[in-house]
């Protein structure tokens, strides 16, 4: 997948859209469009483009500490699916995916479930 600024920024659209709304706080995976890098003072050093678009929306972008992975769920429950045909198969396969097993499920943080 593309990850240029206009691309991350229509993922972003698609998922509120998605959503029906839009969260307080997106956390990034350390793609380079959202961080690029991590200052010995100053931490991790985001995007301002990124972050400008996002702030903009009132919303505040934390990037993902080096270590923890909480992208594993969707990389090892829905990638370990059969392959794809195309982006089309995907994204339909990725909508069932969510409707059946990722959003009733309760999420670990909240205590909530989507559905």
């Amino acid at each position: 997948m593309h990850q240029s600024l206009p691309t991350v920024l229509r993922c972003h659209v698609a998922c509120f859209e998605a959503i029906g709304g839009v969260r307080r706080e997106i956390l990034y995976d350390r793609m380079k469009t959202a961080v690029t890098g991590e200052g010995a003072t100053e931490g991790i050093i985001y995007n301002r483009a990124v972050i400008s678009r996002v702030s903009a929306a009132f919303i505040r972008g934390h990037a993902v500490p080096i270590g923890p992975r909480p992208f594993c769920y969707i990389r090892e429950d829905f990638f370990l699916a059969p392959s794809f045909l195309n982006l089309d198969d995907l994204s339909a396969e990725l909508w069932h995916w969510l409707d059946s097993v990722s959003s009733p499920r309760t999420h670990a943080s909240s205590g909530s479930s989507r559905s």
